[in-house]
């Protein structure tokens, strides 16, 4: 079932693993043995979710690789930890030095979701440093690992809130993050920072 999975090495069951996949309980853990996703009882739609979940980490890995500025974190307020169905959370973005920022959410099941600025909703295109933009967000299923990125940039970037537009509530995370990392290699003013954080049932 893993033999078509690209980007990743497969070991076997008694080596470490960033990712284990057990296929008797159909979930991926992390190396320490959080469930992270569940996965589908077909093996080819198991495979193709797997494949996901490795292009969602090689994208996490490349946002925290990219040469910043000056540091940004991303954090709830109230610290972190596990959250259950139906907690409402706020999410902030601290260390900002610029008017400049974005934020998008990837899920357990991969989808992708524009969190900020959001035209539709009038998100000012550009807010105050000091503002850590306290954004709440509702836990609901599915459960599993999902992540929070932020990034920063001296100045407005169309092209990326055009490319954050398009990609929302699609499913293609290697496709945005090979036309993200093309667009972020072009600049010399970005700062960026990933939040990674677990829902669960109560």
């Amino acid at each position: 079932m893993l033999s078509g999975v690209t980007g990743a090495s497969v070991v076997g069951s008694k080596t470490s693993a960033d990712l284990i996949v057990d296929r008797q309980s159909n979930v991926v853990l992390s190396s320490i043995g959080d469930v992270l996703t569940r996965l589908p009882s077909d093996d080819a739609k198991a495979q193709r979710h797997v494949q996901g979940i490795v292009n969602r980490q090689r994208f996490i890995d490349g946002v925290d690789r990219v040469e910043r500025l000056h540091p940004l974190t991303v954090f709830f307020e109230g610290g972190n930890g596990n959250y259950l169905d139906g907690d409402r959370v706020i999410v902030h973005v601290g260390g900002r030095e610029t008017e400049f920022v974005w934020l998008l959410h990837l899920s357990s099941t991969l989808d992708i979701s524009h969190m900020f600025p959001l035209a539709r909703l009038q998100d000012p295109p550009k807010s105050d440093p000091s503002n850590s933009l306290a954004i709440p967000m509702r836990v609901v299923p599915p459960f599993g690992a999902d992540t929070i990125l932020a990034i920063e940039a001296s100045t407005a970037i169309p092209e990326l809130d055009e490319l954050l537009s398009r990609f929302d509530q699609e499913t293609d995370i290697a496709g945005l993050w090979n036309q993200l990392h093309a667009l972020l290699g072009e600049r010399e003013d970005i700062s960026a920072s990933s939040f990674s954080f677990f829902t669960m049932l109560p």
